[in-house]
């Protein structure tokens, strides 16, 4: 790693994270911060949550191999304070593709999730 440049933490691991106030936001170049809605506390930088092609790859696997993780995983991914909006949406989407031959989830509606 060349020097002067730190490794950044996910948003799961700030350990003084406050659901509810403290949001994750990215910017345009999808870097991603922990920003404080009430404006105490400076934003701080954490590791990005574009959805990358190996993400991508783990969330099918685990997806077909996995079923009755998969309303786990629905819940999970919207729930979670620790992702961008933009991050959530990715990981949606990549769901809503995988379940699309599953006949469970041809009953749900697009944004319904």
């Amino acid at each position: 790693m060349p020097r002067g440049k730190k490794k950044l933490l996910d948003a799961g691991a700030i350990s003084d994270f406050r659901p509810g106030t403290d949001i994750v936001i990215r910017d345009e170049r999808g870097r991603c911060f922990v920003h404080d809605t009430q404006g105490f506390y400076a934003d701080q930088e954490v590791k990005s949550d574009v959805l990358t092609d190996e993400w991508r790859e783990n969330l099918e696997t685990t997806w077909k191999t996995r079923p009755d993780w998969r309303i786990r995983m629905i819940l999970a991914t919207v729930h979670t304070p620790f992702l961008s909006e933009e991050g959530r949406a990715e990981r949606l989407a990549a769901i809503r593709e995988f379940s699309k031959d599953t006949p469970m989830f041809q009953v749900v509606e697009r944004n319904s999730l």
